[in-house]
């Protein structure tokens, strides 16, 4: 186990840091909504996101996409725009179904791209984790 975030909050902008409290839902869901989220990385350091919610009646999307450069260290390793993640969950009965997916294009210096493919898996791992917790559904 080893910390994947240090920090993450939504923020009121792409070049405002002010850190918002967490969107409270209370009633009918809205059918659609885009925040901006900061988040302090343990491998990546401080990016800014642009997360999309879609609400159906039968599922939910949430859409991650990075909007600064991501640097590993010194090397600027991903363009904006160019780590997308993905998660849809699909209320079944009692049950929650969910599906991700990180898609990332940037910089291979040394190999470590591939280096890094594990820890990309454990960061849906840890959303998704998050998600089921943050529902209070279980």
């Amino acid at each position: 186990m080893r910390t994947f975030f240090y920090d993450a909050y939504r923020i009121t902008g792409p070049d405002d840091r002010t850190r918002l409290p967490d969107p409270k839902v209370g009633g009918a869901l809205p059918d659609q909504k885009t925040i901006f989220a900061f988040q302090n990385d343990s491998s990546f350091g401080e990016n800014i996101f642009e997360a999309s919610y879609r609400f159906e009646q039968d599922y939910f999307l949430m859409r991650m996409e990075n909007i600064n450069l991501i640097w590993y260290g010194i090397i600027p390793i991903i363009d904006p725009g160019n780590l997308v993640y993905y998660i849809v969950v699909y209320p079944r009965g009692e049950y929650l179904v969910f599906y991700s997916v990180i898609a990332v294009e940037g910089a291979n210096p040394f190999g470590l791209m591939e280096s890094k493919a594990a820890s990309f898996y454990n960061r849906i791992k840890a959303l998704d984790a998050w998600f089921l917790d943050a529902s209070g559904l279980f």
